[in-house]
């Protein structure tokens, strides 16, 4: 069994399944136990339902009070400890209105996150994803996690389709991104703008995804084990609901 972002960037396969080598604690006791990429992500997809749950109870706070979020409660195994265990990673945008410990609903130490201007993945960032899969309490999963109406990747789509030039070192940003732009551009020719820009958003949080599991030659090797899985996702701001590109 895998999951894939084949079909989105025509890459290769990433595989989910298999054993990984995180240790976490349950909910019952303090006894460790593995987490596989699999659970780690159902993890996620259960935090990310709270959290729209609670959204969509605003002003009915007697129904969702806030204290329900995870990050708001003390009593929490995982928050406010001296010692990090995420159980998953996330490369995401670094977009004001994307939070993801809030819309995953995770404590501290529970997430290890980087971000950049269209979760885009350079040498830095690819050693601070390595240092957190094999150095801080080893997660056995990454999400690339991108966002409905992205700043970087409109820029791209608009160098694409207009032609613009993104000022200053925001070019250096956008640059990466293009390739997401120019295949929305292609399969989407007569496509509004807007429609691209969503093609292209998709496009890149899996582009990302494959680039990481194929240029990490720790994590392809870990993927292969069935120890890690690698897997994009996008965020919708209207409604905050994380859809995971399987």
């Amino acid at each position: 069994m895998s999951m894939t972002a084949s079909g989105l960037a025509g890459a290769a396969s990433i595989p989910l399944a298999g054993l990984a080598t995180t240790a976490t604690k349950t909910e019952a006791n303090d006894t460790p136990s593995i987490l596989t990429p699999w659970q780690a992500l159902d993890m996620l997809k259960q935090g990310n339902t709270r959290y729209v749950a609670w959204r969509a109870g605003r002003g009915q706070l007697d129904n969702l009070p806030e204290a329900s979020l995870e990050i708001c409660n003390p009593e929490s195994s995982q928050n406010f400890q001296n010692t990090q265990t995420p159980f998953a990673i996330i490369l995401g945008c670094s977009d004001s209105r994307v939070p993801p410990e809030l819309i995953f609903d995770q404590g501290f130490g529970d997430l290890f996150v980087t971000r950049t201007a269209g979760q885009t993945c350079d040498p830095i960032v690819l050693g601070t994803i390595e240092y957190a899969a094999y150095e801080v309490g080893t997660p056995p999963l990454l999400v690339v996690l991108g966002h409905s109406r992205c700043g970087a990747v409109t820029a791209a789509v608009d160098s694409v389709v207009h032609g613009t030039v993104p000022p200053g070192w925001i070019r250096n940003a956008v640059t990466p991104i293009l390739p997401a732009a120019r295949q929305a551009n292609r399969e989407m020719p007569r496509a509004p703008v807007d429609a691209k820009i969503a093609r292209a958003i998709r496009i890149q949080a899996a582009n990302v995804a494959e680039q990481i599991a194929f240029r990490s030659t720790w994590l392809r090797s870990a993927i292969q084990a069935g120890r890690f899985g690698v897997v994009p996702a996008v965020y919708d701001l209207n409604t905050g609901l994380v859809t995971f590109l399987n």
